[in-house]
C-alpha cells in the first residue's frame, strides 16, 4: 500500500518497492517512478482544474433545473 507523508523540511513518497525521497538524485530515480510521479501531479492538477470548472456551472446547472 503507498502512503504519502509530508514533514516541514522533507517530502517523502512511499511506494511498495522502496522509499523515494524528493533529495533523491535523478540518476536515482527509475523511468517508472518518474512517470508514477507525473502521472499522480497530473491527476491532481486537472482534479483542481475541474472542481473550477463544476464550481462555476453548479449555479447555472441549478436555475436550468429549477425552471423546468
Amino acid at each position: 500500500m503507498a502512503h504519502i507523508r509530508n514533514n516541514s523540511w522533507q517530502t517523502k513518497l512511499w511506494t511498495e518497492e522502496k522509499e523515494v525521497s524528493t533529495f533523491d538524485s535523478i540518476e536515482n530515480i527509475s523511468d517508472f517512478e518518474l512517470l508514477g510521479f507525473a502521472a499522480e501531479f497530473a491527476w491532481g492538477e486537472n482534479s483542481k482544474k475541474l472542481e473550477k470548472k463544476v464550481a462555476k456551472r453548479a449555479p447555472s446547472i441549478m436555475h436550468r433545473s429549477n425552471t423546468m
